[in-house]
């Protein structure tokens, strides 16, 4: 898949969760979609954030980039989604282009051609 297709079917997918509570890949921490917008996907964790667009595509295109990514390359590469990290990586890992699970102990995100 390209990365353009890739971004379309985030949001494809994220428009489908809308309302649905998704775990956390390493804990099983619920983040509930409670809404997709033009901006991002709303999240209610222990508060409610918009995690934008542009947080998300930048975790995906550096996935497509690297084809393999933790939470800590996220955050050394100074990845604008790195903070919300936790929950791109779950919402990604409903996707058909990313798997995420944990390797080792360590969130990882991969790249399936």
């Amino acid at each position: 898949m390209d990365l353009n297709e890739a971004l379309r079917e985030t949001r494809q997918i994220a428009g489908r969760l809308r309302g649905q509570t998704i775990g956390t890949v390493a804990q099983g921490r619920p983040n509930t979609i409670v809404d997709v917008t033009d901006q991002g996907v709303v999240v209610r964790a222990r508060t409610k954030k918009l995690v934008t667009w542009d947080q998300i595509d930048s975790v995906v295109k550096y996935l497509h980039r690297r084809r393999e990514a933790t939470g800590a390359d996220l955050k050394k590469d100074n990845v604008l989604g790195a903070y919300r990290g936790a929950f791109i990586s779950a919402l990604l890992g409903r996707c058909s282009f990313a798997d995420a699970s944990i390797v080792d102990g360590i969130r990882t995100l991969r790249w399936i051609d």
